[in-house]
């Protein structure tokens, strides 16, 4: 096996499993995990802070993150509110919308793939100085991860929220 296919092979199943994770959490009843939370909100925030510093020299770049973060913001006030919300003495429990978080993420897979296949064999004959020569940054990609960052952010802090307005005594 080649180096540069040994990388690929690594990392597809590790993806493929957190892809499969992150469906999973996107339908039926879920508890509501405080820290688990807290650090996916700081982990994702911290990409996204990440990847509008990496795109500012290109200002299409920042343009489609900044309204992928819009659209996903909103994404996640309307996903907040088709949430039902259970309290019960097992703990707090939460039922998202399937069919926001599901197509969010079918959606960031699809492209993900798509550029997979598009730019990895552009990678495997470009030049043996710069393997990355034929990549490219691309604003629809951006703004597709942008969309999801930014619904996950606005939604794991709106279910923070909502559990912990419920704890507060009347």
């Amino acid at each position: 096996m080649t180096p540069q296919a040994l990388l690929p092979a690594l990392l597809v199943p590790l993806i493929g499993y957190r892809i499969y994770r992150r469906f999973r959490t996107s339908f039926g009843r879920q508890p509501v995990q405080t820290k688990r939370m807290i650090v996916r909100v700081v982990i994702l925030s911290a990409v996204a802070t990440a990847l509008v510093l990496v795109s500012l020299s290109q200002p299409m770049l920042v343009g489609s993150a900044a309204i992928g973060l819009a659209l996903g913001g909103i994404a996640g006030v309307v996903g907040l509110r088709l949430t039902q919300f259970e309290h019960t003495p097992e703990g707090d429990f939460y039922t998202p919308n399937p069919y926001i978080g599901g197509t969010l993420s079918a959606i960031l897979v699809a492209r993900l793939v798509y550029r997979f296949f598009i730019v990895f064999p552009a990678m495997q004959t470009a030049a043996a100085g710069n393997p990355y020569a034929g990549s490219k940054q691309s604003p629809l990609t951006l703004a597709i991860l942008m969309v999801t960052v930014g619904y996950y952010v606005t939604y794991f802090t709106g279910i923070l929220l909502k559990a912990r307005a419920a704890k507060r005594p009347a």
